[in-house]
């Protein structure tokens, strides 16, 4: 049987409540996509791993970005969260934040566990007027990786053809 696709959502997230548990590789490269987005996202996470903190320190100082380091309670979702990321890198942790998430009826995205999430976060590729969201069917990470690379390098193309048609313009 055929999975049903996800339907490509593109909404604004400025200024909404995001909340992300965890602080590895999967986590800190969905924060700097959504900082991106004006969100407000708060990480809840044990600990910071010591490869990753001078990363986590500039996020930080982009703004928008707080970080409670503490274990995961229910009680942490009991704030208004537009949507949750669990990428603890613990599986039962994170099935056990998506399931409270479920009940709750707030969309959750299990980074361990496809099958649990309400959406996928997608690969972005942007430009001066345009973003693209790339995902697969939760299975093929590198994959879409390498098409979203691809997409990057044809947008960064069309716009550095938009500046030369603009200055010819001028």
């Amino acid at each position: 049987m055929q999975e049903t696709p996800y339907f490509p959502l593109f909404i604004n997230l400025e200024g909404k409540k995001i909340v992300v548990f965890g602080a590895g590789k999967i986590a800190l490269r969905r924060v700097r996509t959504l900082q991106f987005f004006h969100t407000e996202i708060t990480v809840i996470t044990r600990e910071i791993p010591a490869d990753l903190l001078e990363a986590w320190e500039m996020l930080c100082h982009n703004g928008n970005l707080q970080i409670r380091k503490k274990a995961f309670e229910e009680e942490d979702l009991a704030e208004n969260w537009f949507f949750v990321l669990a990428a603890t890198g613990d599986s039962e942790v994170n099935e056990q934040i998506a399931r409270l998430c479920k009940r709750r009826n707030v969309p959750v995205n299990n980074a361990s566990n496809a099958s649990m999430c309400d959406f996928y976060f997608p690969a972005i590729a942007s430009s001066e007027e345009v973003v693209v969201g790339i995902t697969g069917n939760g299975k093929n990470h590198r994959d879409v990786a390498e098409k979203a690379a691809m997409i990057r390098k044809c947008l960064e193309k069309a716009d550095e053809k938009n500046n030369q048609d603009r200055q010819q313009r001028e």
